[in-house]
């Protein structure tokens, strides 16, 4: 292959590539523009805590990768929303399936003693 067709090949993948990465940075500022946009519109008691979602979801990263023994992705969002309801108020809980069918059968089993 001479000089000159090389020379063209990488003039033309460094195109592609700056044009790539251009396309893609106007495309993220258009896509923040409009969630700010999104955001002013919507009213504040429908509007997501982003930054607070942020942090949590840094954390639950932190703690995939670096705590001491593994632990299952299901797991860390259950004991998240276990912590979110028991610090919530105390007659707020979580019930896993189990302890949901269980508080059924209780309720259902008193219902019919009555």
């Amino acid at each position: 292959m001479s000089s000159l067709p090389k020379t063209l090949f990488v003039v033309l993948v460094t195109s592609l590539t700056l044009i790539s990465t251009i396309g893609y940075s106007q495309a993220e500022e258009a896509q923040q523009k409009i969630s700010k946009e999104a955001i002013k519109e919507t009213p504040n008691k429908a509007r997501l805590p982003l930054e607070e979602l942020r942090n949590f979801t840094q954390v639950f990263d932190q703690v995939r990768r670096s705590y001491v023994e593994e632990v299952d992705d299901e797991k860390l969002l259950e004991m998240s929303i276990i912590g979110l309801l028991n610090n919530l108020d105390p007659h707020s809980a979580y019930l896993d399936k189990n302890a949901f069918a269980s508080g059924l059968h209780r309720l259902f089993k008193d219902l019919v003693r009555h």
